[in-house]
């Protein structure tokens, strides 16, 4: 965007802030690509965020989320939020004004609507005709209202993942399109089928989810082993072709530098591993001309998407952080002075927002060679970003992991430029989350050759004569 219409912009704000209201606007963030307006209320302990989730050919697609300020209290909206000079109408229509030129609303433009244990007020949403996708979330009892989504004829999907009591107004939505409502529980199912018959409306419940749980219920690392791989097909436009993945939701850079990862045996006959190999990478076909890496990257990202520019979610959906502890096993083969690295990170947001999605932040960095098999773990009790993992005051949605064999500008690092020539090379296995590291003795007593190894407490294999506590069959033992 122009820095003179950003200007303007922001005078239009400092004025609207300047009105008696109970809702706070933050700062815009606007790029190219991304918009983002974010307003609170403090008294009422909730957050909206209006911005783009996808710029097309037709322009910017806008969803809103509301969500509390504080997880741990009550959040709701009244009666006079609605008519508050910084609620998100009247702001969107300043907004697009100042911008375009011409006013628009946000009721005729907000295609997805995401509300995360915020109570709404009856006919809120009632006029929101392009509604496309519809996100409740409650952990708790919780009401939709008579009347909020009267005038939508564009749904397509309604996202209802609430744990409590569902208790549904007698007209909460258009009974003429044909859309699906996603349940989790029974009493959710049991609710919407029957307003299902009381309304004659033209929509399935989908009730495939009761008794497994919420979708963003995730307590493992998915093929965390790296067993199961793929063949990915390339796009015509990518020039097509194929490369090779582990399966699920994992890519490499193997779409740009074939052979960057490939699997491997595991520590043990039959087993799996990832074998990572820095190569040199030229990032031009992403779309960085002139970018050039020495690395390997193994990530739970979507690089085909990417670099297409399509919309699509980053990471693993969960709804908190599972454990005490990430764990792997590990082998590294750097060259001199590389650095390898295992990082995790946990959002707010599945598709991430810049600068607006909140993160918490852990990493292992690999500094030694390890040539037999060493256990590596990362406290998630210990955030590298200054955030408390125990009180983040807000919800978790998605986990990231990036794994690298030279910490470079494209893995998820602050410092150092990889190797200095390609050839390190990362082994790991195992991802998985734990409540203690001291499970590292389970899986050794599983060995079929426990009985006659030892291996120091960071699960490093040692030879005869070596004195302190070791691991033994599965077992403690003081040596002297």
């Amino acid at each position: 965007m122009k820095t003179k219409v950003l200007s303007l912009l922001m005078v239009l704000f400092m004025l609207a802030m300047d009105v008696q209201a109970q809702i706070t606007l933050h700062d815009p963030v606007i790029t190219d690509s991304y918009m983002a307006f974010v307003g609170e209320n403090q008294m009422n302990n909730y957050r909206f965020t209006l911005d783009t989730y996808e710029w097309a050919d037709r322009g910017p697609q806008f969803q809103l989320t509301i969500e509390p300020i504080d997880a741990t209290k009550w959040a709701h909206i009244e009666g006079s939020d609605l008519t508050d000079p910084n609620y998100w109408e009247p702001m969107f229509r300043q907004y697009t004004l100042q911008m375009a030129g011409q006013e628009m609303t946000a009721q005729n433009n907000v295609k997805r609507l995401y509300v995360k244990n915020v109570s709404l007020q009856e006919a809120q949403f009632k006029d929101y005709t392009e509604l496309h996708i519809i996100g409740i979330e409650a952990g708790g009892d919780y009401a939709i209202p008579d009347k909020i989504f009267m005038e939508n004829t564009h749904l397509e999907t309604f996202d209802c993942n609430v744990q409590g009591t569902l208790m549904l107004g007698s007209d909460v939505v258009n009974t003429q399109p044909n859309f699906t409502v996603i349940v989790y529980t029974q009493q959710s199912a049991e609710a919407w089928n029957k307003y299902k018959v009381s309304t004659g409306a033209n929509l399935i419940v989908d009730d495939s989810k009761v008794g497994g749980g919420s979708p963003v219920t995730l307590y493992q690392v998915p093929n965390g082993s790296f067993a199961d791989w793929e063949e990915r097909n390339l796009p015509a436009e990518m020039g097509g072709g194929s490369y090779t993945s582990p399966s699920g939701y994992w890519d490499t850079f193997n779409i740009l530098a074939p052979g960057c990862v490939t699997k491997t045996e595991g520590r043990t006959a039959g087993t799996t591993a990832a074998l990572l190999e820095s190569k040199v990478v030229d990032m031009s076909a992403a779309g960085m001309p002139g970018e050039v890496v020495t690395t390997s990257l193994l990530v739970t990202d979507c690089f085909l998407k990417k670099m297409s520019g399509s919309e699509y979610e980053q990471g693993v959906p969960c709804n908190k952080i599972p454990a005490r502890y990430l764990t792997f096993w590990y082998k590294y083969q750097p060259v001199t002075g590389d650095v390898a690295q295992v990082f995790i990170q946990f959002n707010e947001d599945l598709v991430i927002k810049p600068q607006v999605t909140r993160t918490v932040k852990f990493r292992k960095k690999i500094t030694e060679a390890a040539s037999d098999w060493t256990f590596g773990y990362i406290d998630l009790s210990e955030s590298e970003n200054g955030n408390d993992p125990s009180g983040l005051g807000w919800g978790i949605n998605a986990f990231y992991i990036d794994i690298t064999s030279s910490v470079s500008g494209m893995s998820s690092s602050t410092e150092g430029s990889g190797a200095s020539a390609p050839g390190s090379k990362l082994w790991i296995t195992e991802l998985q989350f734990a409540s203690e590291v001291t499970g590292i003795e389970n899986v050794l007593s599983n060995r079929t050759n426990a009985s006659s190894v030892r291996y120091n407490l960071s699960g490093q294999r040692i030879k005869k004569g070596y004195k302190g506590i070791v691991v033994e069959n599965g077992h403690k033992v003081l040596v002297k």
